[in-house]
């Protein structure tokens, strides 16, 4: 069918059928009859399903997009860049001192905490170091060694940050129009209906921060290093969210190298 419009209206009618006693003949020619009289009443425009299921996908597939690029922005990410192991080391850690090297308190024990307790969900007893030595001060090897050996721990885990980047992701906004079920062959209401079925939400910026972590794993005894792993890890929004996966992935490595339990 042929687009037809009146009174300078330009937009698609090729899926709606024009409601009026017009018998049988086609919506085209009915238009084109209305036309040639001068009848520029109001028509009235009905969408087949078709048409419905239509606008309605172009709402879903916008909200979808928008919703993708929030979690995209928002969600924490931990992957291994590198890994490490000392075959010669061949019975599992018995009981470990966990030490996370930072100057922020709240961070140090939050970490600490969950490294621990998911050290020992997997077979092993573990000490959190804040728990035994002062936070406010660089701690000197003589220090680690006796609180490692106050509470009898075969190894140490010292987690500390490497490096950290930044960057900027741009998420594009959006824009659709939902043509009206109905309308008016005047100007005015052709210029009103711009504002009410014309959809756009705004671009945005996101700033995430990338930290590289190491991880090691040392024998008390002989202060050998018996585990080594390096990790790339993308900033959320949530402390306690992104130390568990973080945590997570460690215990993992660890299992693929036999020092954990597998759960």
């Amino acid at each position: 069918m042929a687009n037809r419009f009146s009174s300078g209206f330009r937009g698609p009618i090729s899926s709606a059928r024009v409601s009026a006693s017009a018998g049988s003949i086609s919506p085209d020619e009915h238009w084109n009859r209305r036309l040639e009289t001068g009848d520029r009443r109001f028509v009235r425009l009905e969408f087949f399903p078709e048409d419905l299921i239509k606008m309605r996908n172009i709402n879903l597939i916008a909200a979808m997009a928008l919703f993708g690029a929030i979690l995209l922005s928002s969600c924490a990410s931990t992957q291994v860049t590198a890994a490490w192991r000392d075959d010669a080391y061949t019975s599992p850690p018995q009981k470990a001192l966990v030490l996370l090297v930072t100057g922020k308190p709240t961070i140090l024990r939050v970490f600490e905490d969950e490294f621990s307790q998911q050290l020992k969900n997997r077979g092993i007893e573990a000490v959190p170091g804040y728990s035994l030595l002062p936070l406010d001060k660089k701690l000197a090897h003589e220090e680690i060694a006796a609180a490692a050996e106050k509470i009898h721990a075969d190894t140490v885990f010292i987690t500390r940050l490497v490096d950290k980047k930044s960057y900027e992701t741009y998420y594009p906004g959006s824009v659709y129009v939902i043509h009206p079920g109905a309308y008016n062959p005047g100007w005015n209401d052709y210029y009103s209906r711009g504002f009410d079925y014309y959809h756009a939400s705004p671009g945005y910026t996101v700033q995430r921060d990338i930290l590289y972590v190491e991880t090691q794993l040392y024998d008390v005894k002989n202060q050998h290093l018996i585990w080594s792993v390096m990790t790339e890890t993308v900033v959320g929004d949530s402390m306690e969210t992104e130390v568990r996966s973080f945590v997570k992935v460690i215990m993992k490595n660890l299992s693929q190298n036999r020092l954990v339990e597998k759960k």
